[in-house]
């Protein structure tokens, strides 16, 4: 299935959850009791998630971030949501998407070549659009437990790095990337990336980032829709060639303050 975790209402969860209709049957959408009350048209099959004040793992949470003590936790807590739903839905795998996220693919049908890995990530740290196995989502929360439980020498490198960022006067702190990245490269499972340009696609990192697409006039990737499918000019170099095609987006990110655009791309 395609699950969406969200806290809370929002005007954007809307149409990323209706966007997702559009190319899969299957979607699920895990809310707290705040956000089940904000109902979505075209059918709304949300799930209860837990409070994440109330989690096992909120006991254990040590905030080292200069973001919100509320979202840090949140923005781990739905890994917990995530890896409990599949358990007690009986699924194996999904398509997990944040939502400020518009999908433009079918997750089953991609799942046919991201099912040689256990978990994918965008450029290795961020799990905003990213395909999971109930084990690999089992392994990584009981990696994240670990750390804050037993504050061995991960949890004292993640006080270091916190340290540091303050020291350097640096916006944020230790968040739910971080503990990606560092799961990453620990451990034996097999990750696969969802930002390399393959066979002409790509699932989009960042719309407010170039990652070697052209920028239109306001810094964001510049789309073109052909088919209703979004596609951006995509840059590189081969030897002393400089060349330049058109890829499409399997899905757009519009983080921050892009996601009042999100309404002008769900196609």
């Amino acid at each position: 299935p395609v699950l969406f975790v969200h806290y809370g209402a929002s005007e954007h969860l809307p149409l990323a959850f209706l966007q997702a209709q559009k190319f899969n049957a299957l979607i699920a959408l895990l809310r707290d009791a705040k956000g089940v009350r904000q109902k979505i048209l075209g059918g709304d099959d949300a799930f209860l998630a837990p409070d994440p004040n109330e989690t096992e793992f909120a006991k254990l949470y040590e905030h080292l971030s200069r973001n919100h003590h509320s979202f840090e936790l949140q923005c781990i807590a739905r890994w917990f949501a995530l890896r409990d739903y599949l358990t007690n839905a009986h699924f194996e795998q999904c398509l997990y998407l944040d939502s400020d996220v518009l999908l433009y693919a079918n997750a089953q049908t991609e799942w046919e070549y991201y099912k040689q890995f256990d978990f994918t990530l965008c450029l290795g740290t961020t799990g905003h659009t990213s395909f999971w196995t109930r084990a690999a989502l089992e392994q990584f929360c009981e990696f994240v437990t670990r750390i804050y439980r037993d504050r061995d020498v991960k949890y004292q490198e993640l006080e270091r790095i916190f340290h540091e960022m303050l020291a350097q006067d640096l916006a944020g702190g230790v968040s739910d990337m971080l503990l990606l990245k560092m799961f990453r490269e620990q451990t034996a499972l097999k990750v696969g990336e969802m930002c390399e340009v393959r066979e002409g696609a790509t699932w989009d990192h960042n719309l407010n980032v170039a990652d070697g697409f052209d920028l239109d006039g306001a810094g964001i990737k510049q789309i073109e829709f052909h088919s209703s499918m979004p596609y951006g000019t995509y840059r590189a170099r081969q030897g002393n060639f400089a060349i330049a095609w058109q890829v499409r987006f399997k899905s757009l990110h519009f983080q921050g303050g892009a996601k009042r655009l999100m309404g002008e791309y769900a196609k």
